[in-house]
């Protein structure tokens, strides 16, 4: 009798587990755990392109999308990874009529402001050698009548007139591409073709201009060279007729054409204006609606900026250091590119003097005073030695600083200011280089290392207003470290400059182009950070739920998962990108939790003992006798941390999940064997 009883208990234990293990599977819910079962994110972009100033007959639509980027595999650039996310484009195609058109070159004739300027260089010429073409790259002096065009009133006219091509997308961008040559003053062939014979000649280009104020110290600069702009809104503006630029060296349309000798009405001359059109497309498409992240992004529920300011220097009648940064600028920008969550921003000022060991560095790192020709004697501190000592896998001094935190709750980001004297400013050396003078350029006002951010700015920054040449001085103006900050933390992000593909879209508003100087984020970088977090979201949740078995005890997490997906992909759909990242770490966090309850997690986990009490009943009770086993106090807090944060950390190369070293506050690829 007690064998037949013991065979009676083994089989109803054999039916409980089966209860408690079998997955709940509902027609909606199978369907919809397979859809997310991809690691790969494949997004539509749709790009509207509206010509104006061109001729339609001369556009080939499919020979013109067959030249654009078709996709795109997004990438982290440092260190050489990918997101995991494909973009596909799509394209539309607008002409304006020519009511728009007159409207448009009214409007710019009604705000034209012309400016005489003598001896600009023009640093990109063309010339025939044996009848073939060959770039000169030396430079030569002209006179122009420059024709201004106020950038910002421009992108500002263009897009409160969109009814007149069709309206903004509401889940895409426009991208505007216009050939004003023969509407407005630009440079004509006969100009150039004497200018290169050294004729005296007075050209006529038009330029898109801006003025910036520096927000701390208060110099005004005026941004004069400007053949493209936008960034305000999900618009941007190229004007194939303005220039030459001195800053992207490209010849506008009407020269290009005259040099390589195109006729439009060629079938070849259609062609080449197709290929020439697509090139600029590729620039925008690229750099500014689908760039790639310089490092990989975190989402946080909080971002910490730690600044540091240290004053180095000896010299009388500066500024002080508390007037070179604006904690409240640089919170209110940072809040609006992370407006997500919550940003807080913090600056403690001090002297050189406070730290020894550190002045000890940076007298130690002063670069011997070089000089290369026809330029100024360079002074510099070489940057490497002072980051080696404050890098935590160097002597890691910035625990003497600091105290990071770096997880789903908070992440910190450390930035330290230098204050140099005279114009001393750090540098990078390579080889026999300090840093690279073929730019020009052999110092920098800051560098982001992902870990922290080094900025230093030299007292002749502060009073560069005393300095300028061929324009009226201004006493006591200069450049303040506000700047610079924002710049820098854009890159410790993962934002990248919107250059690196194009160096037209240097021509945008945006702190992370180097030519506007401007203090604002653009809408490209805020859709790409937070698009690039809602991906990453989104792509854990999915990959989690399509490894979870949907059993009783789970159920409601599974379900719930899936909803808050569901909300997270409408709101990517209407580019809602920061509405999309709630919703997908709702996502995340319930599909977080119904993998704990998972049948393959509770086999590991040990939790089904719990199973031997009765069914689904056993199971919750044995998951709670579970918890109570977990470790107390500090390490189990530290587990569940772990626990929390490891939904959103995948590793780029083998999509594995990371594990958090909290000795280190790092992750690391079991799978890889290597910290991410």
């Amino acid at each position: 009798m007690k064998k037949d009883n013991n065979r009676i208990l083994f089989g109803a234990l054999i039916v409980t587990i089966m209860l408690g293990t079998i997955p709940i599977v509902t027609a909606e819910s199978s369907s919809e755990t397979q859809s997310y079962a991809a690691a790969r994110r494949d997004v539509s972009i749709n790009v509207k392109i509206v010509f104006i100033g061109i001729n339609r007959s001369l556009v080939d639509k499919g020979y013109m999308t067959w030249n654009n980027p078709h996709y795109k595999y997004q990438s982290y650039l440092i260190p050489g990874i990918n997101t995991n996310v494909a973009f596909m484009m799509n394209y539309d195609y607008v002409f304006v009529d020519s009511q728009f058109e007159n409207n448009f070159v009214s409007y710019l004739s009604s705000i034209a402001r012309l400016e005489k300027c003598s001896n600009v260089l023009w640093n990109l010429t063309y010339f025939g050698i044996d009848e073939n073409l060959a770039l000169n790259y030396t430079s030569f002096k002209i006179t122009t009548l420059n024709t201004l065009y106020s950038a910002d009133d421009v992108e500002r006219w263009l897009t409160d007139h969109a009814d007149g091509y069709g309206g903004l997308p509401s889940n895409g961008y426009t991208l505007i591409v216009a050939d004003l040559s023969s509407k407005v003053p630009s440079v004509t062939a006969e100009q150039y073709n004497a200018i290169m014979k050294e004729r005296i000649v007075e050209a006529t280009p038009h330029y898109y201009n801006k003025t910036f104020t520096d927000p701390d110290l208060g110099i005004v600069r005026n941004r004069r060279w400007m053949t493209s702009w936008g960034g305000h809104t999900r618009l941007y503006y190229i004007d194939l007729s303005a220039g030459p630029s001195l800053v992207t060296t490209q010849l506008p349309i009407q020269l290009a054409a005259s040099i390589n000798n195109i006729d439009f009405h060629t079938t070849y001359g259609k062609n080449w204006l197709n290929q020439y059109a697509s090139s600029y497309v590729y620039g925008a498409v690229y750099n500014l609606f689908t760039p790639d992240f310089i490092y990989p992004i975190n989402y946080a529920k909080e971002y910490g900026i730690k600044i540091i300011a240290i004053d180095n220097r000896t010299s009388q009648n500066q500024p002080p250091l508390e007037k070179t940064i604006d904690t409240n600028l640089i919170k209110s920008e940072l809040q609006k590119l992370l407006s997500f969550s919550k940003v807080e921003v913090e600056a403690k000022f001090s002297k050189i003097t406070d730290y020894p060991g550190l002045m000890r560095i940076i007298i130690d790192s002063t670069i011997p005073s070089t000089q290369v020709p026809s330029t100024e004697p360079t002074k510099a501190v070489d940057a490497t030695p002072v980051y080696e000592w404050l890098n935590e896998e160097g002597e890691n001094h910035s625990r003497d600083f600091f105290n990071i935190t770096r997880n789903i709750d908070e992440y910190d980001i450390p930035v330290f200011v230098f204050a140099f004297d005279d114009n001393y400013q750090f540098a990078f050396t390579f080889k026999e280089w300090i840093s690279d003078p073929s730019e020009g350029e052999r110092t920098i006002w800051g560098v982001s290392l992902y870990d922290m951010v080094l900025i230093g700015h030299s007292a002749r920054d502060f009073d560069r207003g005393d300095m300028l040449v061929n324009e009226p001085k201004q006493p006591g103006k200069g450049y303040g470290f506000s700047n610079t900050i924002i710049h820098e933390v854009g890159h410790m992000l993962g934002l990248n400059h919107p250059f690196i593909y194009d160096p037209t879209e240097d021509f945008v508003s945006s702190v992370m182009a180097y030519y506007p100087y401007e203090n604002t984020f653009s809408q490209f970088d805020i859709d790409a950070l937070q698009r690039g977090l809602a991906d990453q979201l989104i792509i854990y949740a999915s990959s989690t739920l399509s490894e979870t078995s949907s059993i009783l005890v789970n159920y409601m997490s599974v379900n719930s998962a899936r909803n808050y997906l569901r909300a997270a992909d409408d709101r990517y759909l209407q580019m809602d990108y920061s509405g999309s990242i709630s919703s997908a770490y709702d996502a995340a966090t319930q599909a977080a939790q119904a993998k704990t309850l998972s049948p393959s997690f509770l086999v590991t986990s040990g939790l089904l003992i719990g199973l031997g009490a009765g069914g689904a009943v056993g199971l919750v009770a044995g998951y709670y006798l579970w918890k109570r086993k977990r470790p107390a106090s500090a390490s189990a807090e530290r587990w569940m941390q772990t626990e929390k944060s490891a939904f959103q950390h995948l590793c780029p190369s083998c999509n594995q999940t990371l594990t958090l070293i909290p000795e280190y506050q790092r992750w690391y690829c079991q799978n890889c064997k290597r910290y991410v």
